[in-house]
């Protein structure tokens, strides 16, 4: 009975071992990204403070931007990059979610991308999508619901434009 007591006090211990063990592991592997991303925050606030009175919409979408771009070289640090698909670009449905069709009289085109909704996020070294990047297809002008999605488009964004 001793010895079954002692057997569980040594499993308790490894497994408490191990949960500290994986802790520590994902911290160590976190750091880098929660380091840039606090930056990033801090850098926010910074810009936030120093606005100056007249602040226009031009320069709040270079600003916007270039904090997009810090996100997109954090996110590259950390083995992960952006995506999208070309106009007139095979549809692949590992890589790209349909959102929305937009008809076209040419049959070539039935099927293929016609415009990026929204980039995609690859894992580099396991060359997985992390997230599809979300494509408008082109759909032939005769198909009833080429120019809808049954509800699935989300509401127009400012991030139709190509991102790479």
């Amino acid at each position: 009975h001793a010895r079954a007591e002692q057997r569980e006090g040594v499993i308790d211990h490894l497994h408490s071992e191990v949960d500290l063990l994986r802790r520590g592991e994902r911290r160590g592997l976190l750091r880098p990204l929660l380091v840039q991303t606090s930056r990033l925050r801090n850098d926010l606030l910074r810009q936030a403070e120093d606005l100056p009175d007249d602040f226009d919409a031009e320069r709040a979408r270079v600003l916007l931007r270039s904090y997009a771009e810090s996100v997109e070289l954090t996110l590259e640090d950390n083995g992960v990059v952006t995506f999208a698909p070309e106009a007139g670009d095979q549809f692949e449905p590992r890589l790209h979610r349909r959102v929305g069709g937009e008809p076209t009289s040419d049959p070539a085109l039935a099927g293929r991308v016609a415009r990026v909704r929204r980039s995609g996020y690859l894992d580099s070294d396991a060359n997985m999508p992390i997230a599809p990047a979300e494509v408008v297809l082109f759909m032939p002008a005769s198909d009833p619901g080429a120019g809808s999605s049954g509800g699935a488009e989300p509401a127009s964004t400012n991030d139709e434009r190509k991102e790479s």
